[in-house]
């Protein structure tokens, strides 16, 4: 089963500064990181961001939010409305440890159509942001944001969804982190 991969760079980065997707991370930004262990894994490639001439000089497939202020559910409602295939794994730009065996497991468990959603639990949290989405979220997205609520966990709970937690997956807690202040990303540059 062809699965897309949806990376999320259309957040303000107020915490870090800068804009968190140019941030550089092994010679290269945090972006074109995250865009190339996605290509290595997915069948395509989406970036979500609220404007796209703000990334001109990349080479990628860009999705503007249809739906602006609500930020990275506007971002999974374009990249499902836009994306080729029936599934699509949503990461956000700003998670550069991201381990593949993670997606090894979410692909796994999505090898046929009994689950709409596959989520990574950790410490018992579900993590809206490193999970695959199936198309028939859209209705209940669009179902959200009519209701003015911006939460992507909300899909789970009216979803068929399916748990799989980060503690029973071979790779470090770590790769799930965040980096949303300068003082996280120079931990990691070290």
């Amino acid at each position: 089963m062809n699965i897309s991969a949806g990376v999320l760079a259309g957040g303000k980065s107020s915490r870090f500064g800068d804009d968190k997707a140019l941030a550089i991370y092994k010679n290269t930004t945090f972006l074109e990181h995250i865009v190339e262990k996605c290509r290595e894994n997915f069948y395509k490639v989406y970036v979500s961001v609220g404007d796209k001439n703000k990334y001109k000089q990349f080479p990628f497939e860009f999705v503007e939010d249809e739906i602006k202020g609500y930020g990275p559910l506007g971002g999974i409602y374009a990249l499902l409305k836009k994306c080729e295939t029936d599934y699509i794994f949503i990461m956000p730009t700003d998670m550069p440890l991201i381990d593949i065996n993670i997606f090894s497991a979410l692909k796994e468990k999505c090898n046929s159509d009994e689950y709409d959603c596959i989520v990574i639990k950790y410490k018992g949290k579900p993590e809206p942001l490193c999970s695959i989405y199936s198309k028939k979220c859209i209705p209940v997205i669009e179902e959200l944001i009519k209701e003015n609520i911006g939460k992507p966990r909300l899909i789970f709970e009216k979803v068929n969804t399916c748990y799989l937690n980060l503690e029973d997956i071979n790779c470090d807690s770590k790769a799930i982190n965040n980096i949303n202040t300068k003082e996280e990303f120079n931990k990691i540059i070290e």
